[in-house]
């Protein structure tokens, strides 16, 4: 479908503040953790780690704050702290299925690209009804970088044949837009209300900026 003056085969969205409302469950998480430390959040932490799955934040987090405590039981503790959200509490963002459903009924191939675990996101796709719009899902535990780096995004539309001038990558956070805008990618911003002190920077390193996904809805309905 045409879609920025792009011909779009394939959407590449991302999961966290994006599909579903849960940039807050980790800002939560963070404050407890440290503060379980006495400690309070690092300022830019959330920004820091944000692109990163468990793994690779878990390495920055000691290294820079927690020299003294093991990665292995820093996860640990996240995972701990959010399985039960993820399984059971974290919904949708309004309009996110209708936008799967608007992409999909118009032929155009969907796939997950997330800084999140396998254990916790898999439960959360099935217990909100939209697993099966996917056809890959990928996360950075898989692949060298996080979204600092197209790996990712390369990586699934090399799966589907298509260059990056073909693909939509629809992100909630600056480094993940500006990372598929440097690559080619249609870029796609969406707001979420964790990284709205970055809305500016995002219009401007994303080929099209969102407030909501309604509105993202309303455009690709109009698209031919």
């Amino acid at each position: 479908m045409k879609l920025l003056n792009r011909e779009i085969n394939l959407v590449i969205f991302d999961l966290d503040g994006t599909l579903i409302d849960s940039t807050s469950i980790w800002g939560d998480i963070d404050r407890e953790f440290f503060h379980r430390r006495g400690k309070e959040v690092p300022s830019n932490y959330a920004e820091e780690i944000s692109h990163m799955g468990l793994t690779k934040a878990a390495e920055w987090t000691r290294k820079h704050y927690l020299p003294e405590e093991k990665e292995e039981d820093i996860i640990r503790e996240w995972r701990e702290m959010s399985r039960m959200a993820y399984e059971k509490h974290i919904p949708l963002k309004e309009g996110a299925k209708e936008i799967l459903n608007a992409f999909s009924s118009r032929g155009v191939h969907l796939a997950l690209a997330t800084a999140n675990s396998e254990e916790l996101y898999l439960p959360c796709l099935n217990r909100l009804g939209i697993l099966g719009y996917f056809e890959v899902i990928r996360d950075v535990a898989k692949i060298k970088s996080g979204k600092e780096s197209s790996e990712i995004y390369d990586g699934i539309a090399e799966e589907f044949g298509l260059l990056p001038n073909n693909v939509a990558v629809v992100e909630d956070i600056l480094n993940a837009l500006r990372t598929a805008k440097s690559a080619g990618y249609c870029s796609i911003g969406v707001y979420d209300k964790q990284s709205c002190k970055d809305m500016d920077a995002m219009e401007q390193n994303c080929d099209c900026f969102f407030m909501s996904l309604n509105e993202f809805v309303s455009m690709v309905e109009e698209a031919k």
